[in-house]
């Protein structure tokens, strides 16, 4: 798993209908999708939505972007909607009786809470995101959105279920040093969320007032994807050797040539735990026109 990558899970309508009727009042919608290169967020819930939308698409990467650009208008016409290209990245797109407007920003990540307009923005959005962020970067973002009562919505982020089939022995030993690798320390006092991101952002959004809704599932990977199993293997081998002590290499070797040989043997299953949070402002709202280029 790495930051911007997909991994599709179940697209939970209980939360897109919640998100529906908050905003059953207004004609169009402000959402902000932060790192949207990888083309996940807009491409699943621009038509879930019953509103007219004006999306700003953000993220601190121009090859993310660059791929973005290229799937835009050739999904659009896949589902036999108009696609409009306007000047300085924005574009129109219209599907049935809804337009969604758009513009694509490249962005430096530190820039972006200085660069966001939060006053045009209602709802904020990202996908596959939040977990490698830091606690006290989470922290600003949602006060940045409570201020200006920005709903937000983050999906598939990893929720600290993993589980091999069939088990080793080892499984839990090796799961809980990998986490323990991507706790990262940044500073004092401030780390990586990784597997604790859905429940940190539960927290610091109650904390702050907001009505929040969880939505958990499992996601399967079996014999198809032998690919992206050995490369999971790959990544927990080098994370977590960088956490434990030289004389515990050879019990983690042993580990991975278990599990590589049972993928190579078609017998490897590995299911991972993902999470959706919605967080809702709880303050009363009055339907306002939406800052179309977020200026």
């Amino acid at each position: 798993m790495t930051e911007g990558s997909e991994i599709p899970g179940r697209y939970n309508e209980d939360l897109v209908q919640i998100l529906n009727h908050r905003f059953e009042d207004y004609d169009s919608i402000s959402i902000a999708d932060l790192n949207a290169g990888n083309f996940s967020m807009f491409r699943r819930l621009a038509p879930k939505i019953r509103a007219n939308q004006v999306w700003l698409l953000v993220d601190d990467d121009e090859e993310r972007l660059t791929y973005l650009r290229e799937s835009l208008q050739a999904w659009a016409e896949r589902n036999h909607w108009q696609f409009f290209p306007e000047e300085d990245e924005y574009f129109a797109i219209v599907a049935g009786r809804y337009t969604w407007r758009g513009g694509i920003k490249l962005i430096p990540k530190k820039e972006w809470f200085t660069q966001l307009n939060f006053s045009g923005i209602r709802l904020l959005v990202s996908s596959r995101f939040l977990e490698y962020q830091t606690e006290y970067w989470l922290r600003e973002l949602l006060t940045h959105c409570s201020e200006h009562d920005t709903a937000v919505y983050f999906t598939n982020s990893y929720s600290g279920q993993f589980r091999w089939i069939p088990s080793d022995v080892k499984d839990s030993t090796i799961l809980a040093a990998w986490h323990r690798s991507r706790r990262k320390m940044i500073g004092d006092n401030n780390s990586i969320l990784a597997d604790r991101a859905p429940y940190h952002l539960l927290h610091e959004a109650s904390k702050l007032g907001y009505e929040t809704f969880l939505n958990k599932y499992l996601k399967s990977f079996g014999k198809n994807d032998d690919g992206f199993i050995l490369k999971q293997i790959s990544l927990m081998e080098s994370e977590v050797k960088a956490v434990i002590k030289e004389d515990s290499y050879k019990t983690l070797e042993r580990w991975i040539s278990r599990k590589r040989y049972t993928v190579s043997g078609g017998a490897t299953r590995m299911e991972m735990g993902l999470a959706d949070v919605l967080a809702l402002p709880t303050k009363e709202e009055k339907p306002s026109e939406p800052v179309p280029r977020f200026e």
